[in-house]
């Protein structure tokens, strides 16, 4: 496994809500070395979807409630969704 430095792993993963993917590709390895320098590294891992929470600076109450409005009422598809949390 190739380690990757803590600080700046820390920083991207926990300050800058990059996501394993994003940081496979940032790092240019494999989501499972990502996986494993977050574990050795001990840096504390988000619930699936925390990072769209935060990055948007919802609750989880409040997501709920605006995804199927966005997807029924304001007829986006998904991927509209998606790019509008980008």
């Amino acid at each position: 496994m190739r380690e990757l430095p803590k600080c700046r792993l820390y920083e991207l993963y926990v300050e800058e809500f990059y996501t394993y993917q994003d940081l496979a590709r940032y790092f240019k390895c494999s989501t499972e070395t990502i996986r494993l320098n977050i574990e050795r590294h001990s840096i504390p891992k988000r619930a699936r979807g925390q990072s769209l929470l935060t990055k948007c600076k919802l609750s989880e109450r409040d997501l709920t409630q605006l995804l199927p409005k966005l997807y029924w009422e304001d007829k986006l598809s998904i991927f509209q969704i998606a790019e509008e949390f980008k």
